[in-house]
């Protein structure tokens, strides 16, 4: 069976225009087409109970957070995310962290995550190594890593708003983007949920701004996507998923680099 290595078919489906994903290859700078289905996948590249974890921890909690950020899009929500939808974002951020090493070492050198993400390498092989060393993660490290994020961390949203949607965030293999001390979890072109330390988010409370944040301008969402461009660029497989616009965007300040 065919499975996808790194991003969910929920998420690339976001960014189908047409029935066709682009992404620009970063070797070549050649924009490319594929599919929501057949992107960046490999048979039986996970164990079967791997692949039902994933759907499970990966697929359905990105579902929940989709619906969330369009409710956002369509005013019948507040721009508040409650505590449940926080462990929703974790919990998905710890699972791409062993579905993507480098994830672990991108995290540490933009973030302040690295005093308690010296993880052993056993951490990424449970997803490779059946049903029994997949137990043993979920009842030791998976909770106890859950919680220490939940305690130091909340969510917030960002968005590229309607006036500037002729841009459009550009998604990497991590399904996550670093941003300062920010990981933004790219849920559409337009819409992400960022994991960002507690006590900067309580200051952005107080400051007035709902717990909000917004891309208002190109110089925003171009020092967003040239962070996925970066950590794209550290991986073997170097093909970023966008929009064909922001893609040929990518793809021309590329070739006067």
């Amino acid at each position: 069976m065919m499975q996808h290595i790194y991003l969910p078919k929920s998420t690339l489906k976001e960014f189908m225009v047409n029935n066709r994903l682009y992404y620009l290859d970063l070797k070549s700078n050649i924009i490319k087409r594929s599919t929501a289905k057949s992107f960046n996948t490999i048979d039986n590249y996970y164990p079967n109970d791997s692949e039902a974890f994933l759907s499970k921890e990966v697929e359905t909690r990105i579902g929940i957070l989709q619906i969330q950020v369009k409710e956002y899009e369509q005013g019948r929500s507040s721009v508040t995310i409650s505590p449940s939808l926080t462990e929703q974002l974790v919990r998905v951020f710890i699972i791409q962290l062993m579905r993507l090493p480098d994830l672990h070492r991108y995290a540490r050198s933009i973030s302040i995550f690295a005093d308690f993400l010296g993880l052993p390498e056993s951490f990424f092989s449970p997803l490779h190594h059946g049903v029994e060393a997949l137990e043993e993660f979920t009842k030791d490290s998976y909770s106890s890593l859950t919680s220490k994020l939940l305690k130091d961390y909340s969510t917030n949203i960002i968005e590229i708003v309607k006036e500037r949607r002729v841009r459009s965030f550009l998604l990497p293999s991590s399904h996550f983007i670093g941003y300062g001390k920010y990981l933004i979890l790219v849920l559409t072109p337009y819409w992400g949920i960022m994991l960002i330390p507690e006590s900067e988010n309580r200051n952005l409370v107080q400051e007035g701004l709902l717990r909000y944040l917004a891309a208002t301008s190109d110089n925003d969402v171009d020092l967003i996507n040239k962070e996925a461009e970066s950590y794209e660029r550290t991986l073997s497989n170097q093909k970023l998923v966008g929009l064909l616009p922001e893609l040929e965007i990518l793809k021309q300040r590329r070739k006067q680099i």
